[in-house]
């Protein structure tokens, strides 16, 4: 027994030790360079939607709805429109 050291204490008593709060530092998620990598042309690649003939037409179904009242349920604060 002459001669052997008292066991360190763990490396995370020491990090909670640093931190204000008594926690442990957050973990990094890990990083795929190709796909979480912030491309410079980023910009570009950004694809605007334009009105196609289906949105269209969907506008106009949504006008064209007659909501019978004996079907409306009230649920709190929410309608439920029964088919």
């Amino acid at each position: 027994m002459l001669g052997t050291k008292a066991p360190e204490p763990p490396p995370k008593a020491e990090n909670l030790k640093n931190q204000p709060d008594g926690r442990n530092p957050p973990v990094p998620p890990p990083q795929n360079k190709e796909d979480d990598a912030i491309k410079p042309n980023a910009e570009n690649e950004v694809y605007k939607l334009d009105v196609t003939q289906s949105d269209e037409i969907v506008e106009a179904k949504k006008e064209d709805v007659v909501v019978n009242p004996a079907n409306v349920v009230k649920l709190g604060n929410l309608d439920y429109i029964a088919k």
